[in-house]
């Protein structure tokens, strides 16, 4: 049950190595990107780190929508602390008001689209 080498399978090792090295490469950009954009949100929209997640969560999942709620669930803050963030959101145009009866839902603009475009 040994295989042997040859140069089919040291060539394979060697694809496999590179693409290896290309995901690695990858990942590292990807957390150089992430980290200045997470800064950046910070610091130029003068937003928190809550903030800086729920805007995170619309990027991954644009068809999503969040409710004060919801946000004061995932977060362990207070109503009015969730209010607060979803509201700058939406101040900011990253988020838009839908009201439908008594139900608030909170969804992504295209502006939020715009900060995730390199």
């Amino acid at each position: 049950m040994h295989e042997t080498l040859t140069e089919g399978t040291l060539d394979d090792a060697r694809d496999a190595g590179r693409l290896r090295a290309g995901i690695d490469d990858d990942v590292a950009r990807k957390s150089k990107e992430h980290t200045a954009l997470r800064t950046n949100l910070i610091d130029r929209h003068n937003l928190n780190t809550r903030q800086v997640r729920v805007l995170q969560y619309f990027h991954t999942n644009p068809e999503e929508f969040i409710s004060t709620h919801s946000h004061q669930q995932i977060n362990g803050v207070s109503g009015p602390t969730a209010a607060n963030d979803i509201k700058r959101l939406v101040e900011l145009g990253f988020l838009e008001k839908r009201r439908s009866g008594r139900t608030v839902r909170y969804f992504a603009t295209g502006r939020l689209t715009t900060l995730f475009k390199a």
